[in-house]
This record gives structure tokens, sequence and C-alpha cells, in this order.
């Protein structure tokens, strides 16, 4: 046997036949619980439980306020109502078994919303990060096109120039001044300087093989 109850809904002021399965906790007459139904959590007054053919054929006799008629009581259900307690083995397990399947399709539902949303988001994301990309090497080919233009405009340094590293401009500059600018002078000040405890300023010129760098230094300045 299945043990139904009928319950009221104060918001609706509707009440219908339930499975006693669907209510939360135990169900007690008079007392307002959390009841499953249509797929959703309500709360409802519990004002009578008995079998299920018993709570169809007096629904129709609850009042606006969540009462029962009571002259359309029976002796029979006046004691399920108030001895009957339904034990598990009797529950509805097709109703089990509905409740159970709408929930699994709503996560199901939930799950395929949640993964289309994700999927439109990724190809969104990206849509932007392929645009940025686009962008960025744009830029980058406007800035190596005008650094190589500023290359072909720009002179040539290393062409003329001194290498002081060998003796610093402040030296030469200073030989030049005590030679009064007599570029003889100054040549001949000038390669003792560079040639200082250099073997190979004993050599002529032309038999210099090791300090090549050091003759186009004296040259150049």
């Amino acid at each position: 046997m299945s043990f139904h109850a009928i319950v009221f809904f104060p918001d609706t002021k509707t009440a219908d036949a339930i499975s006693v399965s669907s209510v939360s906790g135990k169900a007690t007459v008079g007392q307002i619980s959390k009841v499953r139904w249509s797929s959703k959590t309500y709360n409802a007054k519990v004002i009578y439980l008995g079998t299920k053919s018993s709570c169809e054929g007096n629904i129709e006799h609850v009042t606006d306020n969540g009462a029962l008629n009571e002259r359309f009581f029976t002796v029979a259900d006046s004691a399920t109502s108030q001895c009957a307690e339904p034990q598990g083995d009797s529950f509805s397990f097709a109703d089990v078994g509905r409740q159970l399947k709408a929930a699994v399709d709503e996560l199901q539902e939930q799950v395929k919303l949640t993964r289309t949303t994700t999927t439109a988001a990724i190809h969104e994301l990206e849509i932007k990060m392929h645009d940025s990309i686009m962008r960025l090497d744009r830029r980058l080919m406007r800035i190596e096109a005008s650094i190589d233009e500023l290359k072909m405009k720009a002179p040539d340094g290393s062409e003329g120039a001194i290498d002081f590293t060998i003796l610093c401009r402040e030296r030469v500059e200073a030989l030049l001044a005590h030679k009064c600018g007599n570029m003889s002078k100054f040549a001949f000040a000038l390669e003792k300087e560079v040639y200082k405890e250099n073997p190979e300023i004993l050599l002529n010129i032309e038999q210099r093989r090791r300090t090549t760098r050091e003759m186009n230094f004296i040259r150049e300045a």
C-alpha cells in the first residue's frame, strides 16, 4: 500500500496529493514542511495522511484556509491519519524513480548549458587573442621598417673613427698641444708614447709586423 499526503500551498492557496516520499523529513499532519512538487521544492502544510485513493478523494474538500472539512472523514481514514506511519518498504518506488529521473535530467541540462556557454566564451577569447597577435605583428613590422630606414639614413660612425683604446683622447690632444701643432714633432712624440716599453720601437716602420694596429692609430691621429 502506497502512503500519500494532502499538502496545502499557502502562497497559491492550492492543494495536491503527493507521495509521502516527497515530504522532507517525517510527514506530520498540521506541520509545514519542504515538499518536492513538479521538480521544485516548496513550503507546504501537511493536512492529511492516507492511501492514494483516499487522498485523491478528499483533496476537493480542502478549504481556502488549508483545512479539511471533517464531515468527509471516514473511520478508516481517521484511524489511518492518526495512527498510520508510513514505512520505508511501503513507499512508491515509481515515484522515487520519477523524482530521481527529473533531478538527473535537470542536472544534465545544466551541465549542457554550462558546456555550451564555456565553449562560446573560449571561442570568443581565441578570436580576441588572434586579433591582438595580428595587431602586434603589424606593429612590429612597422617598427622594424622604421629601424631599417634610420639605419640607412644614419652615417656610419665606424668610418674614419680613431681607436682611442690604444691611447686616450686627452693624452693625444695634450701631445698635439705640447708640440704646438707641428705634425712631424707630434707624430714622433705620439710614436714614442704608443711604443714605449715595446721592442718594435727599435725597428724600422717597414719591419714592424706585430703592431699594425698601433701604426694605423698613429696615422689616423
